[in-house]
């Protein structure tokens, strides 16, 4: 079951978080990640502001003849960068290691390059006149102005569409359809199908686009779109239960078959029909990725991708076995703590539990723990037995509900002793 789901992942050619980081370097991952965050919020916040104080300049400049305060508005707007920059740079405790981090992720150096540019696109919009614009130059004006307005939202999109249409989804969907009854299987493959989606929608949207300018008549090959979509799904059925899927196969079939009618017969209507189920298509995403984002889901995005590290079956067994160190400190511990995954980051949350006879940990917690488990089910559960030999154990494993418990297959212990007296210094 493993092997598929990771084979399926292979296929969709996944990726690690932190493709930016390289195991060899001598070099703490958090503090690359840290940095990373750094130089991505830098650029979202320039882009950001950039974006909205051009278009505040032309709404001024040009709706209300005030282009001279406007132009000192926007001169001042670039001063207030370089706060903003210093602040974040602060952050970025691994400079030497940026360029490399850059060439690993090149989606981080384009988004880093497209602030840059952003920069330079607006301080050079700012020196051209706001009114009484030269014929010549009214195109640079403009073509400086789309630079910064829109290339955020360009560069998005086309990182959604390389995201898109990485990797042999078809044959991923059917690897994790093998293993239907694993809830990671069923995971990837939502995830897989809505990849899927956006491929249709993508190609259906290019079909009719192609068709509009050379033929209308051509927009029937709209139709096959949704047909090869609908075929592809039959082929992995592990993936049940998102009736958001559903409706966006449903509006697929509509914007095709509306499309196809409107080039065959000119009736206007099917144009309309078929380019609003294409725009209705786009608004279900976004109700379902804000959701997903609401509720700490899984989204229907790459991200959300999970690969197995461990066997998560009904039928794992601890990779390790818990020695009688272990099975004291549980025993006398005043306190057991477990920590878990969350969007926002690892949380720990105190819980009740004991070691089977079976060396598998069963715990008894609260209900957010339980859904965090069915999102990530790799856990660490902290012990301390601090009255008698003053150690402290940590265990983790994969944690699985089972009844009114969760069970917690040990994959790695450590143990420790605390410091004594003259080593705490």
């Amino acid at each position: 079951m493993q092997a598929r789901i990771n084979l399926g992942l292979a296929l969709l050619r996944w990726e690690r978080s932190r493709a930016h980081h390289d195991p060899a370097w001598p070099v703490d991952p958090r503090l690359t990640g840290r940095s990373r965050r750094a130089l991505e919020g830098w650029s979202r916040q320039v882009r950001l502001l950039l974006a909205v104080t051009t278009l505040a300049v032309a709404v001024a400049a040009l709706g209300f003849d005030r282009g001279g305060p406007a132009r000192l508005a926007g001169v001042a707007v670039l001063v207030a960068l370089v706060p903003v920059t210093i602040r974040q740079a602060r952050r970025v405790a691994v400079w030497p290691y940026v360029p490399a981090m850059v060439a690993r992720d090149p989606w981080l150096g384009t988004s880093v390059a497209s602030a840059v540019l952003s920069v330079v696109a607006f301080a050079a919009w700012l020196v051209l006149p706001v009114t009484g614009l030269d014929p010549v130059l009214d195109p640079l004006w403009a073509g400086l102005a789309g630079i910064v307005v829109l290339g955020w939202p360009a560069l998005a999109l086309l990182r959604l569409l390389a995201e898109t249409w990485r990797g042999r989804a078809g044959r991923a969907l059917e690897q994790f359809a093998l293993v239907p009854q694993e809830r990671m299987a069923r995971r990837n493959a939502v995830v897989t199908r809505w990849i899927l989606v956006g491929r249709a929608w993508s190609a259906q949207l290019a079909l009719t686009a192609g068709a509009v300018t050379v033929d209308p008549r051509g927009a029937v090959v709209a139709l096959a779109v949704p047909y090869v979509l609908i075929r592809t799904v039959r082929k992995g059925d592990g993936a049940q239960g998102d009736r958001w899927l559903t409706v966006a196969y449903g509006l697929l079939v509509v914007a095709g078959a509306g499309c196809a009618a409107g080039g065959l017969t000119a009736w206007v209507w099917g144009w309309r029909v078929g380019l609003g189920a294409k725009a209705a298509v786009v608004l279900v995403f976004v109700v379902r990725a804000a959701r997903a984002w609401w509720r700490g889901a899984p989204g229907p995005w790459r991200p959300s991708l999970l690969m197995c590290e461990d066997r998560l079956d009904g039928e794992a067994r601890a990779s390790v076995s818990l020695g009688p160190q272990v099975r004291q400190a549980f025993a006398y511990a005043r306190g057991v703590v477990l920590a878990y995954g969350e969007p926002q980051g690892p949380r720990v949350v105190g819980v009740t539990g004991s070691i089977s006879a079976l060396g598998e940990l069963r715990l008894i917690a609260g209900q957010e723990v339980w859904e965090a488990v069915g999102r990530d089910p790799r856990v660490a559960v902290f012990a301390a037995d601090t009255l008698r030999r003053r150690y402290w154990v940590e265990v983790r494993g994969v944690a699985v509900p089972e009844g009114d418990m969760l069970r917690v297959t040990p994959k790695q212990v450590l143990v420790s002793e605390f410091p004594g007296r003259h080593q705490r210094r």
